[in-house]
């Protein structure tokens, strides 16, 4: 009977890594099955940590973008939503955006002002989920009129104040 080393799956990864065939084929199919089977445990992990960690991100950037679209428009309805929620590693993200008393199917249907005030709820929410040292945004009033570039300048000084 031959015995074959128990090698342990990072030592196997380095050497193939490394290059060395011989101990590489000396493994054996077990122990094939073996490092295939950590990689599906490791793997697995990581799904259940992205689907964790997006959940409660998404969840508290939707209610922040919320909150940022009312204060903007001063009321209206704003909300993000998941396209596959049965996959969150793969999913896409929604927004729906309907300032008071307009009725609206797409963001194209939105002025050019309240697409930028709807994507600056979106970038304000964003940072307020996870803040930034530093932030540059060029311009971001050129599409504003007068009291929005005010609302806009309120909540930005509201959000240095909490970061």
């Amino acid at each position: 009977m031959v015995r074959r080393p128990v090698y342990s799956p990072a030592l196997v990864a380095f050497m193939v890594h490394d290059g060395d065939v011989s101990v590489r084929l000396s493994i054996g199919l077990p122990g094939l099955w073996w490092v295939a089977l950590t990689l599906l445990v490791a793997i697995d992990e990581l799904e259940t940590n992205i689907r964790e960690r997006l959940t409660e991100t998404f969840i508290l950037v939707d209610d922040q973008f919320r909150k940022n679209f009312e204060s903007f428009f001063s009321g209206g309805n704003a909300k993000l939503v998941l396209t596959n929620v049965d996959d969150m590693a793969n999913t896409g993200i929604e927004i729906s955006a309907q300032p008071p008393g307009k009725r609206v199917n797409t963001l194209n249907m939105l002025s050019g002002g309240e697409r930028t005030l709807t994507a600056l709820a979106l970038l304000m929410a964003l940072l307020e989920a996870n803040p930034s040292p530093i932030c540059v945004l060029d311009e971001v009033d050129a599409a504003l009129d007068e009291t929005n570039v005010g609302r806009f300048v309120e909540a930005i000084k509201t959000m240095a104040q909490r970061t």
